[in-house]
């Protein structure tokens, strides 16, 4: 998911400065992705940009929250966080 993250900021953001912060804890682990790039309307993405559709897929097979901020002119960022399911007593 990250370097599927990269490369749309690569193709499509026209950012100048890209920052990626790792965030590990008991239990959770968080992947950001922020850029000052050109930003735009998550609700409206061009046809034939699959970058995102399969983060989102990849996200749902391992369990991971996805969540993209962006509006146009104000860059990007992308969450990604997985939280470990506590296990149930029978």
């Amino acid at each position: 998911m990250c370097q599927e993250g990269l490369n749309n900021i690569a193709r499509h953001a026209n950012a100048s400065r890209v920052e990626i912060r790792l965030q590990v804890a008991p239990g959770v682990v968080e992947l950001r992705l922020r850029d000052d790039g050109c930003g735009f309307d998550p609700e409206h993405t061009p046809v034939g940009h699959y970058g995102l559709s399969m983060m989102r897929e990849r996200a749902e097979a391992v369990g991971a929250d996805l969540s993209v901020t962006s509006r146009p002119g104000h860059g990007t960022e992308v969450a990604i966080r997985w939280a470990e399911v506590p296990k149930q007593e029978a």
